[in-house]
């Protein structure tokens, strides 16, 4: 008998952008069988950012925990001392109409903690790189990192959304 093991390879933050490692998840994630994904896309604007939708079904023979410990993996986030890092220098080059304190700060950190690492890092030096005048706003940030990690952040909440779903029906 054969047995089959879904990974996701461990990344090389050197080689890959957060959306080459997001679609190089979606292809491994897509050998999960009972997983499906339908992506809808198109071209913002300006030419390059990917908008659209993902779909993700679980089928009832999908090993949940196995997908969530996988999942998880792929969306590690980074360190909170990282995120201080990148949103202070990003602070401090950016203008913004009220004081930047301590507690800004660790609401930046927090909020965007629950986001991948490697996403949310380089959705702040992209900010940087671009040269925008004012500090963006959470908001703001998090509209990048989710474009950035779509696929994977669509198939984190289909696994809560399973989980839950599954749960109920037990207790029914």
């Amino acid at each position: 008998m054969t047995t089959t093991t879904n990974v996701v390879p461990m990344r090389d933050a050197s080689q890959l952008t957060a959306r080459q490692w997001d679609r190089q998840c979606e292809l491994s994630l897509l050998s999960w069988p009972g997983l499906t994904m339908e992506v809808q896309s198109r071209t913002g604007r300006d030419g390059q950012m990917d908008l659209g939708s993902t779909k993700v079904s679980i089928g009832a023979e999908v090993d949940l925990a196995a997908l969530r410990e996988v999942v998880e993996e792929a969306c590690l986030p980074a360190s909170r001392e990282a995120i201080v890092m990148a949103v202070t220098k990003l602070a401090l080059i950016t203008a913004h109409a009220e004081k930047w304190d301590q507690f800004k700060l660790s609401v930046y950190a927090e909020v965007l903690g629950e986001y991948p690492g490697d996403a949310v890092l380089e959705t702040i030096q992209s900010w940087i790189k671009r040269g925008e005048k004012w500090m963006p706003t959470v908001p703001d940030l998090i509209d990048s990192i989710r474009i950035k990690a779509r696929k994977r952040l669509a198939v984190r909440e289909a696994v809560e959304r399973e989980t839950e779903r599954r749960v109920l029906r037990e207790m029914s």
